[in-house]
């Protein structure tokens, strides 16, 4: 099912765990978040994660690492925070800790892009 696969694939891009801090309010964007991720300035569960292609999965819990310079960083951003709550990711800016909620519908697909194009490049 063509459909099936468009949302499939925009589902997993919504899934990641640069998306989910980026989601909750706690990067300014979503580059950002993959640079937090990246070099180490959050744990998912209690472990460090450098992969920001992580798929999040409900109950996880993604909290910044107990650095001061780490933790006064993001909870200036968290003050700062441009972007609505969102129910999937919530950011408690207390103690800086992001709870995984729930997963992303389709139709909250917050990617812009043509899908089209990217099933023709992966297909060749």
């Amino acid at each position: 099912n063509y459909y099936g696969l468009h949302s499939n694939l925009l589902s997993l891009c919504e899934r990641r765990l640069d998306n989910m801090l980026w989601r909750a309010g706690l990067v300014r964007t979503r580059a950002q978040a993959r640079q937090a991720l990246a070099h180490g300035h959050v744990t998912v569960n209690g472990r460090t994660c450098k992969t920001p292609s992580q798929l999040a999965r409900v109950g996880d819990v993604l909290e910044i690492r107990d650095r001061k310079n780490l933790r006064a960083l993001y909870a200036k951003l968290a003050e700062e925070r441009v972007r609505e709550r969102d129910d999937c990711a919530v950011l408690d800016p207390e103690t800086l800790r992001i709870t995984v909620e729930r997963l992303p519908g389709r139709d909250e697909v917050t990617v812009d892009v043509d899908i089209d194009k990217v099933i023709e490049l992966l297909s060749r």
